[in-house]
């Protein structure tokens, strides 16, 4: 009777020191692969061999598969610029761009590469003489921004032993994104007048959310069915869901007295964003589905190319956060409704895409 007791605190014991080497050697395991994780290029005025490759990819993958997506988007000849820290990369510009220097002895696809000082690179589009401009940080800023922003959120002790390649992307999320910034460059390029409309939606940014903080929860409401509506496999319950959506759209409108200014802000930014997020999700999906479509060779050697296999998981990883974002409060949440009811007008409404880039 005396010894059962100790047997128990002895079996409780040796579990606790097998927890305790267990995460030792966790901790352990995690700040050596912190010690080995990706660096930034040792010449940063220098656009190194697996940034061209990923820039190759999304441009192929664009001109193969964009126009089964989105008819003359795979077709546009769009140059890019491709950003470090410290320096901005111009690839395929019809000409000689004013201010930028021609990097000695190195090319792109045949084509020289131009390069300038990096001040205020974003992801987005941008003008260089009368020729509209994708733009795009390397993966490495990519993942080196997402890795910065996480550990400043982290708890003093936790920052360094925190396994920080878990927040490393697979390389086609830099991939589409690059397709994503293309197709910001071809809606100011092919539909001018709609694009430059988006642009106002800036100026009106203040106005928009400073009444609109009280319709949180209207929002996350009127996601639902829109969700719901892109998952459903049924014609029927798919056009039912959709008429919900609007029914709480118009709803939360009045309700919270949107006037046409308003109103037109949230069509604006879906317009701009949710659409081309739809395009690169979706270009992404064809490469996925299609068994003839070959990558650049160049991306062999790249650890974090998946072959486009992951991309059934990104799109469950989407339709989350495309609820879990109506629960914040920034133009995000414009970005996935334009970007769901494009793929719902896809089965809807054949014929759609024409015409939203009319004037």
């Amino acid at each position: 009777m005396i010894k059962e007791p100790r047997l128990w605190i002895r079996y409780i014991l040796a579990l606790l020191a097998g927890v305790t080497v267990s995460i030792v050697v966790l901790v352990v395991l995690s700040v050596i692969s912190n010690q080995k994780l990706p660096r930034g290029p040792e010449n940063p005025e220098i656009l190194v061999g697996m940034d061209k490759a990923r820039l190759a990819e999304s441009i192929h993958l664009r001109q193969e598969l964009g126009n089964q997506v989105w008819a003359g988007f795979g077709d546009a000849d769009v140059p890019t610029a491709l950003w470090n820290a410290k320096t901005i990369f111009l690839v395929l510009y019809p000409g000689t761009p004013l201010g930028w220097g021609v990097v000695p002895n190195d090319s792109f696809l045949g084509q020289p590469i131009f390069r300038k000082r990096n001040l205020n690179a974003e992801n987005f589009t941008f003008k260089i003489g009368n020729v509209w401009v994708a733009s795009i940080a390397t993966k490495y800023e990519t993942d080196r921004f997402i890795r910065e922003t996480f550990r400043n959120v982290l708890p003093a002790y936790l920052k360094d032993i925190f396994p920080y390649r878990l927040l490393i992307s697979n390389s086609e999320v830099q991939i589409t994104a690059a397709v994503q910034e293309a197709f910001h460059a071809y809606q100011a390029t092919a539909a001018t007048s709609n694009f430059e409309d988006t642009l106002l939606a800036e100026h009106d940014h203040e106005h928009y959310w400073k009444s609109n903080a009280a319709s949180q929860n209207k929002w996350i409401e009127e996601m639902e069915p829109l969700v719901k509506a892109v998952r459903s496999t049924s014609p029927s319950e798919r056009k039912q869901l959709v008429q919900e959506f609007l029914e709480i759209r118009d709803q939360r409108r009045h309700e919270n007295q949107l006037d046409e200014t308003q109103i037109a802000y949230e069509r604006r930014l879906e317009w701009l964003n949710g659409v081309a997020k739809y395009v690169s999700l979706e270009i992404w999906r064809q490469a996925s589905l299609t068994a003839s479509y070959r990558p650049v060779p160049q991306l062999t050697n790249d650890p974090d190319f998946k072959q486009y296999e992951t991309f059934q998981r990104t799109w469950l990883r989407e339709l989350n956060q495309a609820k879990s974002e109506q629960s914040s409060m920034n133009d995000t949440r414009f970005t996935y409704s334009g970007m769901l009811q494009a793929e719902l007008l896809d089965r809807l409404s054949p014929g759609w895409q024409s015409l939203i880039f009319q004037p």
